[in-house]
């Protein structure tokens, strides 16, 4: 194959063109060396972001004009119902397809509406679409993408694919893995490439919301997600939906329910999880990358309800496993002081799993005495080094900090070392600066750093009126292209249609 490739690149009078996923590319370079051979001029990827409204218009054009519509129907699309489908945030070819095929009702009146009505709610779509047309194995996928972050690393959707098949017992194979992602592409799940790793997503968000619900209703598969778990975010993230739902409907009490009959399932994943790699971590590990992700993974633990937690001293010996880390300066000093406010606060608001008191105090100082060590003198380090150290302190000690005069001159010291050398303070960075200048009672600091900021804004005033003028220039290009499109879909009002390819406007 690859030889034939070169030997058409090289005539003349050919030309060959050749589409696939851009992952089964990839893929297919892990097995057969020859192909990465072939010159990358070669290698085009259209992304469905790639597409222009002139681009999504002769989509729908095409669908349209070989469709089985209604001339009533087209008529409606002709007259500038075109433009609520094609600027519709959830177009999508595979939703172009469907509501133009025989499938969907074409013939009856409010062509457009029904459309349109198609795109707000994809989810009625979703349900026909995955009941018969995906198989078992691409439904299992679907679920295992309900359990996991937005967009995940597809390496990290394999692997979870494969251990719900085996706990439900559904034989697997990649190559099944690859021709789902292939199938679903485009419909159900969306593909990216970042920085030479492919990122899995759902297309729309309301398929994750139709994923869950469908979840729930299935008792026995949701017990074989939560047992067949490799990541320890997918029992996080299933809690967070059932407590917070995205979008306007609330927590998904159904799901709630699920998980509480369940509570046995999720607090043995939990202790079997607690320590297991991290999604992505793989592509961390070569650079030893070791920041707070047990820190995380226990304050995301203290506020799941109590009776989803191992029981015991599960959570006690986790505490003795951070602080022994924290002795030896491992960990992430963020996620550090945000677990040690939980632990602090246990008893206010719902209760924290039972902790001892010397415990709690151990764990205290062996996080003062890390973040208090080698405290840089350059305000690079804020974020990372200072901001946990100052909160830390202000959680404990709050307005008595000014008491502390080697703090406040250290921290001077810092902010004006930057100050001195010029150095770009980020937005975000300098209201962390401003808060503990003000806490710590420093106004001369304070002033000069109010100074900064109205320089800072002075500078970004310019680029901002410019950006308006350039939105303003793309509005008039709309509206060009309107009429220009408007030219196309008045076509579809002519009877009797000539059934070609799109003609050129």
């Amino acid at each position: 194959m690859t030889s034939f490739i070169t030997k058409i690149a090289s005539s003349r009078g050919k030309l060959l063109i050749m589409t696939t996923r851009e992952y089964i590319l990839r893929d297919a370079r892990r097995f057969y060396e020859r192909l990465d051979a072939l010159d990358e001029r070669m290698h085009f990827v259209l992304a469905l972001e790639d597409y222009t409204r002139r681009d999504r218009a002769k989509i729908l054009y095409n669908h349209l004009w070989h469709s089985a519509s209604s001339q009533a129907g087209l008529s409606e699309i002709a007259r500038g119902g075109y433009k609520r489908i094609v600027d519709h945030p959830n177009f999508s070819p595979r939703l172009i397809e469907y509501c133009t095929s025989q499938a969907f009702d074409t013939r009856s009146p409010g062509y457009v509406a029904r459309f349109v009505r198609a795109l707000d709610h994809p989810e009625r779509v979703w349900r026909h679409a995955f009941e018969h047309q995906l198989n078992l194995e691409q439904r299992l996928l679907a679920v295992t993408m309900v359990t996991l972050p937005s967009e995940v690393a597809h390496e990290d959707l394999r692997k979870a694919q494969e251990a719900l098949c085996d706990r439900h017992s559904v034989r697997y194979s990649t190559w099944a893995f690859r021709a789902a992602l292939d199938v679903m592409e485009g419909s159900f799940l969306s593909l990216d490439n970042f920085d030479g790793t492919i990122f899995v997503g759902f297309h729309n968000p309301s398929i994750r919301e139709f994923v869950l619900d469908w979840l729930v209703g299935d008792g026995h598969l949701l017990s074989d997600v939560l047992e067949s778990a490799l990541f320890i975010d997918q029992i996080y993230l299933l809690h967070a939906y059932a407590t917070v739902r995205a979008g306007d409907d609330g927590p998904n009490e159904a799901l709630r329910a699920a998980l509480d009959e369940r509570s046995h399932l999720v607090a043995r994943a939990l202790e079997r999880l607690i320590m297991s790699p991290a999604l992505g971590m793989h592509r961390f590990l070569i650079y030893g990358v070791d920041e707070g992700w047990l820190e995380s993974r226990l304050c995301e633990a203290l506020r799941l309800p109590d009776h989803y937690l191992p029981p015991g001293d599960w959570f006690q010996d986790q505490v003795c496993i951070v602080a022994a880390r924290w002795q030896k300066g491992v960990g992430g000093r963020s996620d550090a002081v945000s677990l040690m406010k939980a632990l602090r606060r246990r008893g206010v608001g719902r209760r924290a799993p039972a902790m001892r008191d010397d415990l709690v105090e151990s764990a205290s100082v062996a996080l003062d005495e890390w973040l208090e060590a080698d405290l840089p003198l350059d305000v690079v380090w804020f974020d990372a080094v200072w901001l946990p150290y100052l909160d830390n302190l202000w959680d404990q000690y709050g307005l008595a900090m000014r008491d502390n005069q080697g703090l406040r001159q250290r921290f001077e010291a810092c902010i004006r070392d930057g100050i001195d050398g010029n150095d770009d303070f980020h937005p975000d960075t300098m209201l962390e600066i401003v808060e503990y200048t003000e806490r710590l009672g420093l106004t001369d600091l304070r002033e000069d750093l109010r100074q900064i900021q109205q320089n800072t804004w002075g500078l970004v005033e310019e680029p901002r009126r410019r950006s308006a003028k350039r939105s303003a220039g793309r509005d008039d290009d709309l509206e060009m292209e309107d009429a220009e499109l408007d030219g196309l879909f008045w076509r579809l009002r002519a009877e009797p249609r000539t059934r070609q390819y799109l003609p050129e406007p």
